[in-house]
């Protein structure tokens, strides 16, 4: 099975997406309120498996954790996987994800980008 992923930057954004179910791809455009997407065949009806939220270039976009937290929990509700997207950080960013880190469950995902 491949896992297909969506990534949000704005928390307020899940509970539309996830409000349902986990949606599919072409869903996600509706729930979302974009408009309709150009996809290859065989893909609108896939299920999105997981949710990655966060920003992989701007450390002013990291969520808080009380986002965190409402997120992790709406993934977890919906049966999706979740992980929590970083960008390059500085001193200061990396702070802020020490912050956060305490609201994730056991073994989630932190995808840190090197860019």
């Amino acid at each position: 099975m491949t896992d297909i992923a969506l990534t949000l930057v704005q928390a307020r954004l899940v509970d539309g997406l996830l409000d349902g179910g986990a949606p599919g791809v072409a869903d996600c455009a509706v729930r979302l309120g974009w408009p309709p997407l150009s996809l290859p065949d065989g893909i609108a009806g896939k299920a999105i498996t997981r949710l990655h939220l966060g920003s992989e270039f701007c450390e002013t976009l990291l969520p808080t954790g009380a986002q965190v937290r409402q997120s992790v929990a709406a993934a977890g509700a919906a049966g999706l996987g979740f992980a929590l997207v970083t960008p390059v950080l500085s001193g200061h960013g990396i702070a802020a994800l020490a912050g956060l880190l305490p609201h994730l469950p056991p073994a989630t995902e932190v995808i840190a980008n090197d860019w």
